[in-house]
């Protein structure tokens, strides 16, 4: 009888710890990033349109005057209405380029981490073994230095 109880309790253990499993994996990959916002998991890439294709051939991340009107651009919009790309890092290690796509527009922004230490592992391998997407990217616009520049704050499930 004793025998009996503890199979029973056993097996309704394992079924318990079987639900558990389902429940936090469709949580993890289906629930949380639709509560996030991260809709872009299951849609295709955007295709790039470019915002200004002369520029964009000619290294657009060192021209002033256009990450200027990138920044000034980005005022207007929220970091939600843009998906991004992950390019390279720069020669500073503060700093990564990255392309910024909507369905209307695309152009290469360079985008400040605030520090060596933020993002490190992603920089230290140049964007390698992490997905080419930075899923649900927030960003803000600070002064730094005394020009205006786009600063990253975070983005859904890196873990760095």
């Amino acid at each position: 009888m004793l025998l009996n109880q503890a199979a029973k309790f056993t097996l309704r253990s394992f079924f318990f710890l079987f639900l558990f499993i389902v429940a936090f994996l469709l949580y993890r990959f289906l629930i949380s990033p639709v509560l996030a916002g991260n809709w872009n998991y299951f849609k295709p890439e955007v295709a790039c349109i470019p915002l200004d294709e002369v520029i964009e051939n000619n290294d657009p991340v060192n021209n002033e005057g256009y990450q200027r009107a990138l920044v000034n651009l980005l005022k207007e919009h929220d970091p939600e209405d843009f998906r991004y790309y992950y390019l390279t890092r720069l020669q500073t290690d503060q700093y990564i380029a990255v392309s910024v796509r909507n369905d209307t527009t695309c152009f290469t922004l360079k985008l400040n981490t605030g520090s060596k230490d933020k993002l490190g592992g992603m920089l230290h391998v140049n964007g390698r073994a992490y997905p080419k997407e930075l899923f649900g990217m927030k960003w803000e616009i600070k002064t730094v230095d005394g020009k205006d520049e786009v600063v990253y704050i975070t983005m859904h499930d890196i873990i760095d």
